[in-house]
């Protein structure tokens, strides 16, 4: 098992790598107001984060960050399935 610490610093770490793709979310989206209340909240918990003294117990935050990440994926994965494919494919 992870140390408290580190396993937060992981979890920022997803955060600030899903913040991008859920404001790349296109408004047409069906998923897009929802992502965008997503990344509020995963900007909110980074800011905290950036803004804390070393040393900060994140014990409890840690539950909020993984539920906020989790949906966060849960937003992104329903919105890949609603895009056409592409006639072309990928190259």
């Amino acid at each position: 098992m992870q140390a408290p610490d580190t396993r937060y610093h992981n979890l920022i770490h997803q955060a600030r790598m899903v913040i991008p793709r859920l404001e790349k979310l296109t408004p047409d989206s069906s998923f897009a107001h929802q992502a965008s209340g997503c990344r509020r909240n995963l900007l909110r918990i980074v800011d905290q984060f950036d803004r804390s003294p070393a040393g900060t117990d994140w014990s409890l935050e840690a539950p909020k960050l993984e539920h906020a990440l989790e949906f966060s994926y849960q937003i992104l994965e329903k919105a890949a399935k609603e895009m056409p494919a592409d006639d072309e494919g990928m190259i």
